[in-house]
């Protein structure tokens, strides 16, 4: 993961960036994929480098047109840059051009479409400006097939402005050192020169003579010859003897984007664009070019898709198998682990319960990163006692209220051995009620409690008379006092297993 957006494959790899295909999940089932640029581990630590992705970012993403891939988004993950682009469905137009070669080279047409898409895309580039009005002066400076990208569908976009040049930009080169494709400069650009917008006219050039002829105008034997031929005063071949595809018109077209000499150039792209758009008799449309493409690299584009599906499909089972991002290992140091509060989340919304932990309450107990130690036998050992004790207090708070008060006792009387009892003394002759039974009278006046239940007093013995004289049983000091009046209610004793 990139931030909110998943890594699902490679697409192109070099020396200053690679690119992978990536997906960005949204709510209610959202998806898009984009392509994500990140830097180089060659130039991760080269602060100029660092400087040309944040320059890329805030320049590019500014413009808005259809020949110009979009810029969507910067993040940076562990000091780690990366830009979000669309995803573009194609292939480099060197690919398109060297998978046509055997087949004769690309058809006339569709050529011309290319090149003017281009000129479209890097004259909106051009006409940038701040946001006050004044032209920033952007110019590319690395137009090539390689960073020209053609879509299954058609459609031709430019892409890559990490090395343009524009007014305020961090990034500005200092000394002489080359940015870009030295087959593909202009002689002010090799020489060190101030550009303009006429050096990326310079190079679409190339690219229409590479295009229609089939040839790069000036290439030699390696690198150090191609750029003395472009910066020597020597003519290049014209195309009519190179195609005969190519008419006068046309070449004058190719010769005037090539010309070494700026003031003798296009002025512009759209100038350019326009001048191809007067020779074409019949304009290509994007579907004839998507229809080449299918031709040409169609088998190509197909695995590429089934590839991207089938990491989509991959992405998807580790979604389901691998935690949520909040409580797994987080990706940013700015993520929080599980276990603290974070808001929106519904862990931090949820009470925690004494032993266990918010990650066991809301099902996530095996994604914690550490999960706390649980110890339930101490719990059901305290539990226990607690239920005990209140069973206790309970009993012993209905005895009382049930038990009659008794007498106080004389000072210094001994306290008995036994419980006490209520003895009842024998009646008068004259006045006494028919004597009770054996059972009546040896059964003292008691409290019985059922096990676990609310006490049941047992009914009393049939009251003396008034002339009946009671024995006062015994007392001790400690029982003489006077016992104040509980302060709450009595707890009941309720069934086990509530």
């Amino acid at each position: 993961m990139l931030g909110r957006y998943e890594i699902l494959a490679p697409i192109a790899d070099g020396g200053m960036a690679r690119v992978w295909a990536a997906r960005l999940t949204g709510s209610r089932g959202f998806k898009k994929t984009v392509a994500i640029k990140t830097q180089s581990p060659l130039v991760s630590d080269d602060v100029r480098f660092e400087a040309m992705f944040l320059d890329e970012a805030r320049i590019a993403s500014r413009i808005r047109h259809g020949n110009v891939v979009t810029i969507l988004d910067l993040g940076e993950e562990r000091e780690l840059l990366y830009l979000v682009m669309e995803y573009v469905d194609g292939e480099p137009l060197q690919v398109l051009r060297r998978a046509a070669a055997p087949r004769g080279g690309m058809p006339l047409h569709l050529s011309l479409k290319i090149v003017a898409d281009i000129a479209r895309g890097l004259h909106a580039a051009h006409e940038l400006s701040a946001e006050d009005g004044t032209p920033i002066g952007l110019v590319h400076r690395d137009v090539s097939p390689q960073n020209v990208l053609v879509s299954y569908s058609g459609a031709v976009k430019v892409t890559d402005f990490g090395i343009a040049k524009a007014a305020g930009r961090v990034s500005q080169t200092t000394d002489r050192t080359l940015k870009g494709k030295p087959a593909y400069m202009a002689p002010e650009q090799l020489d060190g020169a101030q550009v303009d917008r006429r050096a990326d006219v310079f190079a679409l050039g190339i690219v229409l003579y590479q295009l229609t002829c089939g040839v790069h105008p000036f290439r030699g034997e390696n690198d150090l010859a191609t750029v003395k031929n472009i910066l020597s005063q020597r003519p290049v071949q014209r195309p009519r003897d190179v195609s005969p595809a190519v008419d006068a018109r046309l070449e004058e077209v190719i010769l005037t984007a090539i010309e070494r000499d700026p003031a003798r150039r296009f002025q512009s792209a759209a100038a350019l664009e326009q001048a191809l758009d007067a020779l074409s008799r019949r304009p290509a449309k994007d579907e004839e070019l998507g229809a080449l493409m299918e031709t040409l690299l169609g088998d190509k584009g197909r695995e590429r898709r089934q590839q991207l599906e089938q990491a989509m499909v991959e992405a998807d089972v580790r979604a389901r198998l691998s935690p949520p991002r909040s409580s797994a290992t987080p990706v940013s140091t700015n993520v929080p682990p599980l276990s603290a509060s974070v808001p929106g989340d519904r862990t931090s919304q949820l009470p925690s319960a004494p032993g266990s932990d918010i990650g066991t309450q809301v099902g996530y107990a095996s994604h914690a990163p550490e999960p706390h130690p649980r110890r339930p036998l101490a719990a059901f050992a305290v539990f226990g006692l607690a239920l005990l004790l209140g069973a206790g207090v309970g009993a012993w708070a209905l005895t009382q209220r049930s038990t009659p008060n008794a007498p106080t006792a004389p000072s210094g009387a001994r306290a008995p051995e036994a419980p006490p009892k209520v003895v009842v003394a024998p009646l008068p002759a004259e006045s006494a009620p028919a004597p009770p039974s054996d059972s009546e009278a040896r059964a003292p006046h008691v409290v019985a409690v059922a096990p676990h239940r609310a006490a049941v007093p047992v009914a009393p013995a049939p009251a003396p008379s008034p002339s009946a004289s009671v024995a006062p049983p015994p007392v001790s000091a400690e029982h003489a006092k006077p016992k104040p009046p509980p302060s709450r209610p009595p707890v009941p004793v309720m069934e086990p297993g509530f």
